[in-house]
């Protein structure tokens, strides 16, 4: 397993929920956190791009689901390294990915789409890492793939 593991909106989204009543079947959310965890627990470093805190905020914003936030807040911000802060230059990369894929014909949104997956991969890139050290776990591996090493979170063993 790569030494650092960067969490997409899906895998992430999964920290917010609560875990279900002792004896209960685990959901796939709780398998996910059990996975955060052993990632953790291997000594992966975990980190998560802003826009993929956007991506998971907004829905439990408009839900108004607080005790769901605090656990998300909780997960990203506990660590002081964990989040990386959207920037200029990370838009301004993701502006030339996405600009550069519609060039050639692949793109990875609709045309009047935001297309977070390219902010994510520009702030992915911008860590300067070498391919074999990193890996961005997702559920959405067909348009990451273009850009940054990734894999289905439930393929990445810790």
């Amino acid at each position: 397993m790569p030494s650092v593991v960067i969490l997409d909106t899906g895998p992430l989204s999964n920290v917010a929920v609560p875990f279900a009543k002792a004896g209960n079947i685990p959901t796939l959310s709780e398998e996910c956190r059990q996975w955060i965890r052993d990632c953790e627990q291997s000594g992966a470093v975990l980190l998560v791009p802003g826009i993929c805190y956007y991506e998971a905020l907004r829905e439990l914003e408009r839900r108004k689901a607080m005790g769901k936030i605090r656990r998300l807040q909780e997960f990203l911000f506990s660590v002081p390294s964990r989040f990386i802060p959207l920037t200029t230059a990370h838009l301004e990369a993701a502006a030339r990915m996405w600009a550069t894929a519609r060039n050639t014909g692949i793109p990875t949104a609709s045309d009047d789409a935001l297309d977070a997956d390219v902010i994510l991969c520009a702030q992915v890139l911008s860590l300067g890492l070498s391919s074999p050290d990193y890996i961005v776990a997702t559920t959405n591996v067909g348009h990451l793939s273009r850009f940054v090493p990734c894999e289905h979170w439930t393929n990445i063993k810790p």
